[in-house]
């Protein structure tokens, strides 16, 4: 009678703590969103500017950043990567209407390098902490 495999079960309790952050995070929006102006009429202005499929709009909406406009791109690139309720594919939309096919890609490129580069380094330095919060079954061995 073939023998019966038991699985060992980790005795380390996964922890929630990146589920309490992400939820944090996006009540902490919600209530910048519903009660400060300010960042309302920010994020509304950037949702219009982006979805009317106007270049010169989006252009325009950037511009408002002068010579610092592609820094900005690459910020929010690195931020998106820990921020996962930014989508990278707007973001790529943003800087290919803004800045054109050839500088927008040159752009992109730079701000992918970056967020991978930051990435990296916070997985070298962090890979026990990320572990230990995120629980041993999320990683292969």
């Amino acid at each position: 009678m073939p023998e019966k495999t038991q699985h060992k079960k980790s005795n380390k309790k996964q922890s929630r703590l990146p589920v309490y952050i992400s939820l944090g995070l996006f009540v902490g929006l919600a209530l910048a969103y519903f009660l400060l102006p300010s960042v309302r009429e920010f994020l509304q202005e950037f949702w219009a500017a982006f979805t009317s499929g106007d270049e010169g709009t989006a252009e325009e909406w950037v511009s408002q950043f002068g010579y610092w406009g592609p820094v900005v791109v690459v910020i929010v690139m690195v931020v998106q990567m820990f921020l996962i309720i930014i989508p990278s594919p707007l973001l790529m939309v943003m800087a290919i209407l803004s800045y054109g096919p050839i500088w927008g890609s040159l752009i992109l490129l730079v701000a992918v390098f970056c967020a991978s580069t930051v990435g990296y380094i916070v997985g070298k330095y962090f890979h026990k902490d990320a572990e230990r919060l995120l629980g041993e079954k999320q990683f292969i061995k």
